[in-house]
């Protein structure tokens, strides 16, 4: 399903030639295949950390996969898993052996090797049946270029054993245009610190972009991984976004301009925004799995104190309750649904009706989906006593800071799994009016979300100023 620009979109989004109002998903070829598998396995119940990469001490590249996936409520054996994927004809036994490494390095229980086209003759059958003698799982996705999602979801369930729910199914092509947007935020910081060599936000930009996308999610000791995260985002984390903006010169004193945040008009910064939020959601992550790998009485001598790898009394107090309230277990894939798919917000008029569809997504209910936005302050306290959410002046509830391009992916989100996507006899999507008439949003709140519809989709072709 394409994701078109809406009739009301502003002129400086329209591509120049007029000739691209709408963007479709590449095909499932090289990187891009990926994507359709990350999506697949998000619908599946796994948090996913894509291409994460391990390096030395000097930050010299030693490998990459293509992501880790991480279900702490899961079955042992599938709740941590090294993800490869590989769409050409021509993969090899190694690549086999290569990820059972990897994942042994990680402490992964097992894997995905994810591929859509056969490769020599029996060689694929012996390949695949030693794989899963070992716990690691071969899913082969339709061998298309433009795979259906019934298709790459009936591969995924196949493969582990799932019954998918329709309302999970319907987040399939939202986490797909997710991903695809998230990429667009992974920046090369290298760039900007041609242009601006002495910033020091713009070094911590690219050092922390080392740690929360590549190095950290391969440490395989959870403990070790949160305090390595603590210690990076205590650093230059909470305000890295800010810092970016005021050495670019677009911040308002202590403050980030709405066209920098709401119109998501620079890229560096909305990058150092996403960055900002991926950090939280992988620190909780974290958190969590220490609470499912560690046994019992060390995880209480963490608590404690007793065993003192985690000083921050802040974060033994966070273990605790994880460890009091097993539902928590689904809340990382909770956070993540509700930044990547809902866009962060909710409105009001239909807060029961989302809640329920964002825990469908998680597998969970709508009480512990609301619990656990309500202890996004808890485990993130703003200094002062702020909260995270807020009810903007257009009437909507939002979470701080999240970049406008994945706002539009909440939108289109809504918009898809309702079946209300229009197209005018231009090809533009009617959007605000349907938010507004059939999706029940204020008017001021439809026309809100519809320039955030657009954002994303401008993103996604390019054409965002």
């Amino acid at each position: 399903m394409d994701w078109a620009l809406s009739n009301t979109a502003a002129p400086s989004l329209l591509p120049a030639d007029h000739t691209r109002q709408a963007y479709c998903p590449p095909p499932a070829r090289d990187h891009s295949f990926e994507q359709y598998v990350f999506a697949g396995l998000q619908c599946g119940g796994w948090f996913i950390e894509p291409n994460p990469r391990e390096q030395d001490l000097v930050h010299e590249y030693l490998f990459e996969l293509d992501a880790v996936a991480r279900k702490p409520f899961g079955a042992a054996g599938l709740r941590l898993l090294a993800v490869e994927a590989k769409s050409g004809r021509n993969w090899q036994p190694k690549d086999t052996l290569l990820l059972v490494g990897r994942g042994t390095y990680i402490g992964a229980e097992g894997g995905v090797f994810a591929y859509r086209a056969a490769t020599g003759a029996g060689l694929e059958e012996r390949i695949t049946a030693r794989l899963r003698e070992i716990g690691f799982v071969p899913m082969r996705l339709p061998d298309q270029d433009d795979p259906s999602p019934g298709g790459v979801l009936a591969s995924v369930s196949g493969a582990f054993g799932l019954t998918l729910s329709q309302e999970v199914q319907d987040c399939y092509l939202t986490w797909l245009y997710s991903h695809i947007v998230q990429e667009r935020f992974r920046v090369s910081w290298k760039r900007l610190m041609r242009e601006l060599p002495q910033s020091a936000a713009v070094h911590a930009a690219r050092e922390w972009n080392r740690q929360v996308y590549e190095s950290l999610p391969l440490v395989a000791c959870p403990v070790e991984r949160l305090q390595r995260q603590e210690d990076a985002f205590r650093g230059f984390g909470r305000n890295l976004a800010l810092s970016v903006a005021a050495d670019l010169g677009l911040a308002d004193g202590a403050r980030l301009t709405w066209p920098t945040v709401g119109e998501g008009r620079n890229r560096w910064i909305q990058a150092a925004l996403y960055l900002q939020h991926v950090a939280r959601l992988a620190i909780f992550a974290t958190l969590v799995e220490i609470a499912v790998f560690t046994p019992e009485p060390e995880a209480r001598a963490l608590v404690s104190g007793a065993d003192t790898r985690l000083p921050h009394r802040g974060w033994r107090t966070q273990l605790a309750k994880v460890l009091e309230r097993p539902a928590a277990r689904h809340w990382p894939l909770l956070w993540q649904a509700y930044l990547c798919c809902w866009g962060g917000f909710l409105v009001p008029e239909r807060r029961d009706d989302e809640l329920e569809l964002l825990a469908a997504d998680a597998g969970t209910t709508r009480d512990e989906a609301e619990a656990a936005l309500a202890a996004f302050d808890a485990v993130f306290p703003i200094p002062g006593g702020g909260r995270w959410h807020a009810r903007t002046r257009d009437g909507l509830d939002v979470l701080t800071l999240v970049p406008a391009a994945l706002r539009g992916v909440g939108v289109w989100h809504r918009l898809a799994s309702a079946d209300l996507l229009e197209l005018d006899p231009s090809g533009h999507a009617i959007v605000a009016r349907t938010l507004h008439d059939r999706y029940g949003a204020t008017e001021r709140a439809a026309t809100a979300t519809a320039s955030w519809y657009d954002i994303g989709a401008a993103t996604l072709l390019g054409t965002l100023p």
